[in-house]
């Protein structure tokens, strides 16, 4: 979410700002979606040209001293036993990060 914020707040003035939140089961993970907008990602050499969700590493921070942020997401996710996945949309100028959690069973029982 932090991140989502960041990219709307460099959107230039009278910018449409937005952030979409999707949560959901998916077997016994927890999966979340969050899409924003975003004024262009930098993907490194070694992943351009592919497409789909990609990993953290593929994405370059513009920011001097900052860029952990998705690893530090992907990091929280394999915790977890999950994962984080990536994708910039260059058409549509939107950033989606998506979270898959494996909750333990453990968590699922009540009381």
């Amino acid at each position: 979410m932090e991140n989502a914020i960041h990219a709307c707040l460099r959107l230039p003035a009278g910018s449409r700002r937005w952030i979409d939140v999707r949560l959901g089961m998916i077997c016994r993970s927890l999966v979340i979606e969050v899409r924003n907008p975003c004024q262009g990602a930098h993907i490194s050499d070694r992943y351009r040209g592919e497409r789909g969700f990609l990993p953290a590493e593929a994405f370059l921070s513009d920011r001097s001293g900052e860029g952990y942020g998705l690893r530090s997401i992907s990091h929280a996710a394999e915790k977890y036993s999950g994962e984080a996945l990536f994708r910039f949309d260059g058409k549509e100028n939107t950033f989606t990060a998506r979270i898959r959690l494996n909750l333990n069973p453990e968590m699922l029982k009540e009381g």
